[in-house]
């Protein structure tokens, strides 16, 4: 009787370890979980806290560009100028911007990785203050005539890419940060009824923003 009792006793004692290291151990997991979800808040509001500068273009830049009839003779000039908005929560200090017009002949790609120190970019290097939900226009790049010409007769693909380099102004350390954008203007051919426009496109590396 008392082997039974002692029995009993060592398997309850047993299950109660068992149970207790089962707690242990959900206890354990749902902290990490706990700490792994604080992490990603933190990291959120981080992200959050911070100006998110995007590039796009304007209304009537495709209309710009397939009204745009180039002179054989004559120079003639078309300018774009991409939209710079602010879709963070704290003002961007700008520090420098450039764009580019680029005509490349049909068929040919753009380099797997851009090359942004080349002569011909148009370049803004003062610094600009960017508020939240707030848009700059500061980018001019042009093209001429000449050059847009193979574009006009569907030879030669038009591309606009460039980045801003900007700064969170209320970020002691000055992290840098960089958005990088690039567009292709499309003119569909055959049957395709998208209209003639600007799409956002091109390799990655021409597209990252940090």
């Amino acid at each position: 009787m008392t082997d039974w009792i002692i029995a009993i006793g060592t398997m309850i004692a047993a299950l109660a370890a068992i149970c207790a290291a089962i707690y242990t151990k959900r206890a354990a997991e749902a902290a990490a979980r706990a700490a792994t979800e604080a992490g990603n808040q933190v990291r959120v509001m981080v992200n959050q806290q911070r100006p998110w500068l995007l590039v796009s273009l304007p209304e009537n830049a495709s209309q710009l560009v397939s009204q745009f009839v180039p002179s054989q003779t004559t120079l003639q000039l078309l300018y774009l100028n991409p939209v710079v908005r602010n879709y963070g929560n704290t003002t961007a200090k700008i520090t420098l911007s450039k764009a580019k017009l680029l005509v490349l002949p049909g068929g040919q790609q753009l380099p797997a990785d851009p090359d942004y120190n080349a002569s011909d970019f148009y370049t803004l290097s003062g610094t600009t203050l960017l508020p939240p939900d707030t848009p700059a226009q500061g980018l001019q790049p042009g093209i001429s005539n000449f050059d847009f010409l193979a574009v006009y007769n569907r030879t030669a693909t038009l591309w606009l890419y460039g980045f801003i380099d900007y700064f969170d102004i209320n970020d002691i350390n000055e992290s840098p940060h960089q958005s990088r954008f690039c567009f292709e203007y499309r003119v569909p051919g055959g049957f395709n009824p998208n209209p003639a426009s600007f799409y956002i496109s091109g390799p990655d590396a021409y597209r990252r923003c940090t």
